[in-house]
């Protein structure tokens, strides 16, 4: 077992470092589905963010497991 930034045990999965890039929201011709798109992808970018400015990672689910990535640059920059 290791532990993570927060001396929390884990499997031993390091996955701090591991970047996930988050791509244009896709298009769609329904208004609503579309709103709730654009409201995840604002809030992904803003737990970017501030796991950034709090200095830690962002978490996750990956193929069903709950992980830790490390902030992703291209998403808190981008953020008006």
């Amino acid at each position: 077992m290791t532990k993570n930034r927060s001396g929390a045990e884990n499997s031993g999965r390091k996955s701090i470092g591991r970047q996930r890039k988050l791509g244009r929201t896709a298009q769609y011709e329904d208004k609503e589905t579309q709103d709730i798109l654009n409201a995840l992808h604002r809030a992904a970018r803003r737990a970017h963010k501030v796991a950034h400015q709090h200095k830690t990672g962002v978490v996750v689910m990956e193929k069903g497991k709950v992980i830790e990535i490390e902030p992703d640059p291209e998403m808190y920059e981008e953020e008006k």
